[in-house]
């Protein structure tokens, strides 16, 4: 006898951001979670960081961010995180100011 198909849903949990797609790793979500429950980063939706995530533009900026820029919780076009700014680079956009630990801990 075959096993039954299991189908696992895209979207896990249901959070201040909607949840996160299965492909994302769970750490970062959790983070970016942390910082949207304090008014760190805007909140987005599922829809909007899926299309923020299809127009990457080349990141600039402390490493603990990049990964929130690829998967689209932070992006040139919406609010910066409290306290950073984006400034144009030569080649994409550059985030200035405290990296996420730092806005946590204050």
């Amino acid at each position: 006898p075959k096993a039954p198909l299991v189908i696992k849903p895209a979207v896990v949990g249901n959070d201040i951001l909607g949840g996160r797609y299965r492909d994302c790793p769970e750490e970062l979500h959790a983070r970016m979670v942390q910082l949207a429950r304090v008014g760190a980063i805007p909140t987005t939706t599922l829809p909007q960081r899926s299309a923020l995530e299809r127009k990457k533009p080349t990141f600039h900026g402390h490493a603990d961010w990049r990964d929130a820029a690829r998967w689209g919780y932070i992006h040139p076009t919406i609010k910066a995180p409290r306290d950073c700014k984006w400034t144009k680079a030569s080649v994409g956009w550059k985030l200035m100011g405290p990296t996420p630990l730092e806005l946590l801990a204050n």
